[in-house]
């Protein structure tokens, strides 16, 4: 009994100097990443996932997946637009062309470059954080 509570204490331990050890090599950039894109993840599940899938895979022919395509990257500016005010009319993703109207979601500024960020570096992207300046700068072009 006394061996396995040291073993406890001695693992308990490891895993703090192991976190203290990653997170001093990281820089500050990647930990404010790597706070986005788990922020983001809880987000998108919460607010996307039941139509775009929690892999993002999509829904059939009726909501367009965000894995395994390029759309979300060249069209990151875009993106804000399409989750604060939804998007009606026809999207071609992939070669697949989609109709069903997606809803606005109700989000911050903040929160709409969390989800940004997660699917932009989810499902082998991997591109810089989106910030909430680039969200209020893309959705004053918007197309209402």
């Amino acid at each position: 009994m006394i061996v396995l509570k040291k073993f406890k204490i001695f693992f308990i331990l490891l895993t703090i100097l192991l976190v203290l050890f990653f997170v001093s090599c990281s820089d500050q950039k990647d930990i404010k990443k790597q706070q986005n894109i788990t922020t983001g993840m809880m987000l998108y599940r919460n607010n996307c996932a039941n139509c775009h899938g929690k892999d993002g895979e999509g829904l059939n022919k009726a909501y367009p997946p965000l894995a395994g395509t390029d759309y979300i990257l060249k069209n990151k500016n875009f993106l804000p637009c399409i989750i604060k005010n939804g998007l009606n009319g026809k999207i071609n993703i992939s070669n697949t062309t989609y109709d069903m109207p997606m809803p606005p979601v109700s989000l911050t500024d903040i929160e709409i470059a969390q989800i940004i960020t997660y699917i932009s570096n989810e499902w082998g992207n991997n591109t810089e954080i989106t910030n909430r300046d680039e969200v209020i700068e893309s959705l004053k072009n918007c197309k209402n």
